[in-house]
């Protein structure tokens, strides 16, 4: 009876131990598991789904299953948005930029067909994660839904990670196709569920989403930047197409736009569809990447309007500017010159008020405050090209004889240097020109 009683106290013993066994077991390899698998604390909800179960025993109080984990696309239909293409008149025309958002609006940057658009998945803590980390694939693919509180976000600088999409333009139907990749830790391609590989984004309004305010320096961009700019339509400029020669033939056939800063003014000359770069400071014709740009639409006779675009194209505004006129009207030479005589075919003598001034071919006289001022120096020809002097010009023209009496021939330009009128002034008589209106001065 003792030896029975021994014997099964021994049988308890041994299975006791048997059990402690097997727990003991039982944790190492769990253990083992969440060391070596991936960190399922960092996936959303959703993604990953159980595939498998790796039984130890088949039943009883001692089975043990260890459920491994199958990964699958995320889904991101709901977060991409697309607003259509970047239509800046300077990119490559073999090149489609596309805008994509993601979050409503809240992000939105531009992507080229075809290229890799990197993304970011990231939890409540406000850390990104990314795959291949040092220990095991970190996830950064999820789906954001009650139970996990994260969200996407494109890669700063579009650095590669573990999950990308690649657009592509539907231009017939003015969709966008999105072909999202998701690589394991093994990289290999994922490619399943298969209705979420690959889907269609229909175009959306950029308007309607959230859009950061466009500014030029401290100037926001508006329908009256140019007039807070200080911005002037000249027109043609008729002096610098006569005269300019060489150094200005890129003057010839367009429009000359003034900006008249306290500190430095400037002129620029455009045509239609030709491109002014913003530097930061001023505009240039020079052409700058990555910078606000404004392209010269059209001209009317009273007006020219321009399109501003953003340095990512995804902001655009119209902007008009109405023709300067004239208002310091013109000299009465006829007043104001007397042609006395010419000392030779080259040399001319005449008279301007109480001054005697000796003229040759090509010589140029500005009126300004002063009078009657010759341009001279190189210094006072660059400053009138400039504008730093200003005021009707008389440009003195050559000498021709008729009926037996010498005529001194001209051209008068006006102020703005838009308009131009011959001149003619004859030996001891006063001179004489076409009648012109006020419109003549700004035509």
């Amino acid at each position: 009876m003792l030896a029975r009683l021994f014997y099964y106290l021994n049988a308890v013993l041994s299975l006791t131990i048997l059990a402690f066994v097997v727990l003991a077991y039982t944790n190492d390899s769990t253990e083992e598991l969440e060391n070596h698998s991936l960190d399922l604390s960092l996936i959303p909800d959703k993604v990953i789904e159980p595939s498998l179960s790796l039984e130890i025993a088949d039943n009883g109080p001692f089975s043990l299953a260890a459920p491994l984990y199958e990964l699958g696309l995320p889904d991101v239909r709901d977060l991409l948005h697309y607003y259509g293409t970047n239509e800046r008149p300077d990119l490559d025309p073999t090149k489609k930029v596309v805008y994509i958002g993601l979050q409503k609006g809240e992000q939105t940057i531009c992507a080229e067909e075809g290229k890799r658009l990197y993304l970011l998945y990231q939890k409540e803590s406000n850390q990104a994660y990314q795959a291949h980390s040092s220990a095991y694939p970190t996830a950064i693919w999820g789906q954001t839904d009650a139970r996990s509180q994260g969200t996407y976000t494109f890669s700063p600088n579009n650095v590669p990670s573990s999950l990308w999409i690649t657009p592509s333009l539907d231009r017939q139907n003015n969709r966008l196709f999105i072909t999202v990749h998701l690589l394991d830790d093994q990289n290999r391609q994922i490619v399943h569920p298969k209705e979420l590989l690959t889907f269609a984004l229909e175009k959306e309004t950029l308007a309607n989403h959230k859009q950061s305010p466009f500014m030029l320096g401290s100037h926001r961009v508006d329908s009256t930047l140019l007039v807070r700019q200080k911005a002037r339509f000249v027109g043609h400029d008729l002096f610098l197409e006569d005269h300019g020669g060489n150094e200005y033939a890129h003057c010839i056939d367009k429009v000359r736009i003034d900006f008249l800063t306290a500190e430095n003014p400037y002129s620029l000359f455009v045509g239609e569809g030709d491109a002014l770069f913003w530097n930061g400071q001023r505009w240039q014709a020079e052409e700058k990447k990555d910078a606000p740009l404004m392209v010269l639409k059209s001209i009317s006779e009273k007006m020219a309007s321009f399109q501003v675009w953003n340095e990512n194209g995804m902001q655009k505004v119209a902007i008009h500017l109405i023709r300067a006129k004239d208002h310091f009207g013109l000299p009465d030479l006829a007043q104001e010159f007397r042609f006395k005589a010419a000392k030779t075919w080259a040399r001319f003598s005449v008279e301007c008020g109480k001054q005697k001034l000796t003229l040759r071919p090509n010589d140029w006289l500005v009126l300004t405050q002063e009078g009657w001022q010759l341009i001279e120096t190189v210094e006072q020809i660059e400053e009138f090209v400039d504008q730093k002097i200003v005021g009707p010009l008389f440009v003195v023209g050559k000498l021709k004889q008729e009926k037996g009496r010498q005529h001194l021939l001209g051209t008068l330009y006006n102020t703005l240097r838009t308009a131009s009128f011959p001149v003619e002034l004859e030996q001891n008589k006063q001179g004489t020109f076409p009648a012109f209106t006020e419109g003549d001065l700004y035509e």
